[in-house]
């Protein structure tokens, strides 16, 4: 019988989405944006801010679909 033990650090991946404006790449807030899955499940929903949308633990190598429900007035 023999036993090894591993030090390992599963670090969560960091998504930051963004929705700017084509003409000077300033974030524009009101956007409603959801994020699905390949199997259409939701994951999240938020409204664009002043900052990127951060969402972490996204897996690494799956098809993830960007959905704007609402385009910012």
């Amino acid at each position: 019988l023999y036993t090894e033990s591993l030090a390992v650090i599963n670090m969560k991946t960091v998504t930051e989405i963004s929705k700017v404006d084509a003409t000077d790449e300033k974030e524009l807030e009101g956007a409603k944006l959801s994020l699905f899955d390949k199997e259409d499940n939701l994951i999240e929903e938020w409204e664009s801010g002043i900052e990127p949308h951060i969402i972490r633990g996204l897996l690494i190598g799956m098809e993830y679909r960007l959905h704007e429900n609402l385009a910012p007035l």
